[in-house]
């Protein structure tokens, strides 16, 4: 492995965790539900680890594609699964007299199949069928980047619509409904949240130990 690989592994991995960040945030701004934010990146961690685990099985080393490819594919593996828990949210408006709260899940997360599942899974194709000529090119790093974006697709819609679903049937809120007020609340929270953690982690940086950066540079200025 070459230096240059060295870096841009070592940035990749950097630019994963703060894709995996920023989209939490995100998430949870937009769904302003900490059950449905949960669903979301559990979906997202699952893609992830199958497709790791699929680079594995291929024996496919970590090298600069995949690791870039990771850091881009934490955005599209998101799609899916946000698509659907936005289409669990608008069926809270007109929710029908129903009885357990078993009852109103199932109905909102069949409405929102019903909504919005056949968009993301032809999505999802012509996705897959558009990473194929890219996989068929003479030059590896396209080919690679096709073959990755293909199986990414395909592993993402999957969990959309198995785990998403029965996640959003078993512990997604009964009659949540988003508003502007819970948006906000969500806001100050990310945003309280991730003041603290970055102050940890600054702390540790200037009177523990140095953390690395993505250039191998401390992450943050040190006093001489």
């Amino acid at each position: 492995m070459t230096f240059m690989e060295v870096i841009a592994i070592n940035s990749a991995i950097y630019g994963i965790a703060f894709s995996l960040l920023l989209c939490l945030a995100s998430v949870a701004v937009f769904t302003a539900n900490f059950l449905l934010t949960l669903i979301v990146m559990i979906t997202i961690l699952g893609v992830l680890t199958a497709v790791v685990a699929i680079f594995y099985l291929a024996s496919w080393q970590l090298g600069a594609v995949e690791a870039i490819s990771l850091s881009i594919l934490v955005g599209t593996s998101v799609d899916y699964c946000v698509h659907l828990v936005e289409g669990y949210i608008m069926a809270g408006k007109s929710i029908p007299d129903l009885n357990s709260p078993k009852e109103i899940r199932g109905w909102r997360t069949l409405a929102a199949v019903s909504h919005i599942g056949t968009a993301i899974l032809s999505s999802a194709i012509t996705t897959i069928v558009a990473s194929i000529p890219l996989c068929l090119t003479v030059i590896q790093l396209f080919a690679k980047f096709g073959q990755i974006l293909a199986i990414n697709t395909a592993v993402s819609i999957f969990f959309t619509l198995t785990i998403c679903i029965a996640l959003l049937c078993i512990i997604a809120p009964v009659r949540f409904r988003a508003s502007f007020k819970s948006s906000f609340i969500a806001f100050l929270a990310v945003a309280v949240v991730y003041s603290f953690c970055l102050g940890i982690l600054y702390f540790i940086n200037l009177k523990v130990v140095a953390i690395p950066g993505p250039a191998g540079q401390p992450l943050f200025p040190r006093d001489s």
